[in-house]
């Protein structure tokens, strides 16, 4: 795979397997939105062997920067977890989800505060759940008194909600078989999903809507947890 160009040079990607625009963003140290510029791009939908053109003359530095995430503003300060956005903070969200599960919000708050709740799709394992999630199984099972590392379709599944935040935002729609694109704070984002499961989010296009997703890492792309409808 090539390497990162040095700065004011640019590189011709080969589209490989798995690739999705969040992915080779992260790579060369780029914005999703720069990609589709810089290559005219319509849909963040890519085919294997698709040529495009990655250029790095805005950036002062190949290295990642600490808490970046692709398809953030260039030069945009990554900004810092507030209360409002944190889970079990957010009281929007909380009185959101206490009613639709006709709770009290102080009950969704402290059922919330360490873990979040997810439902398990087809497709999923406890294996690519802990993966996805930044986490590992044995921590699952713990955290759902599981006995076997057996994901049953249509389950609730608690996760640590470490990394996790809530926001209202809009879904733009699916990327690939694996992520959709929502926008969050005006800043356009791929969000992971179940395998083969983005398309099912297509109805909730251009919709407000309250988000639940992991914020990701070097090693993680940021994933969605749950979508309430507002």
């Amino acid at each position: 795979k090539p390497k990162p160009p040095a700065t004011g040079s640019s590189v011709t990607y080969i589209v490989q397997s798995g690739d999705s625009l969040w992915k080779i963003a992260n790579k060369y140290g780029t914005t999703i939105e720069q990609i589709r510029k810089d290559n005219k791009l319509t849909t963040d939908a890519l085919t294997i062997g698709q040529k495009l053109i990655i250029y790095t003359e805005k950036k002062q530095t190949n290295k990642k920067e600490p808490g970046k995430i692709p398809g953030q503003k260039i030069n945009q300060k990554p900004k810092k977890a507030s209360s409002n956005n944190n889970i079990g903070n957010n009281e929007e969200s909380l009185a959101l989800l206490a009613k639709k599960s006709n709770i009290s919000v102080e009950k969704v708050s402290s059922t919330q505060s360490t873990t979040v709740m997810y439902q398990i799709k087809a497709g999923d394992t406890l294996y690519s759940l802990a993966e996805r999630f930044d986490t590992e199984v044995s921590e699952l099972m713990t955290l759902n008194e599981l006995k076997y590392p057996i994901a049953v379709i249509g389950a609730n599944l608690q996760i640590p909600s470490d990394h996790v935040k809530r926001n209202q935002g809009i879904i733009v729609g699916a990327i690939d078989n694996t992520s959709i694109e929502v926008l969050i704070n005006g800043t356009h984002q791929a969000l992971e999903v179940s395998y083969g499961s983005s398309h099912n989010y297509q109805y909730e296009e251009g919709q407000q809507v309250v988000l639940t997703y992991t914020t990701g890492s070097d090693d993680h792309r940021p994933a969605l947890v749950s979508v309430t409808q507002i």
